[in-house]
């Protein structure tokens, strides 16, 4: 769907915010067929328990949650890096 529905009918094509919106609640459906029953169902009562995670699991996980909230917070010298890596290959 755009941006602003409103911006499509300003230009004059309302007819293509029709198609977006029908397009949305039409894909709506066919999401919805998979993640109902894994919501909405009990689990099977033969459903192994979840295992416990192992330190160097447990160890990995916290590593990159840290840098993926590093590089969300300080993206720039990264940015940079990669633009000036970028310019060398022009």
């Amino acid at each position: 769907m755009p941006e602003d529905p409103k911006a499509a009918i300003d230009a004059d094509q309302a007819w293509l915010a029709v198609v977006a919106i029908v397009n949305s609640i039409v894909s709506l459906f066919y999401y919805l067929r998979v993640l109902a029953p894994a919501i909405l169902d009990p689990a099977a009562p033969d459903t192994v328990a979840p295992r416990r995670a192992t330190d160097s699991l447990s160890g990995a996980l916290a590593v990159a949650a840290l840098a993926t909230a590093a590089l969300g917070v300080a993206a720039q010298p990264v940015l940079e890096l990669a633009d000036s890596a970028t310019m060398l290959m022009r």
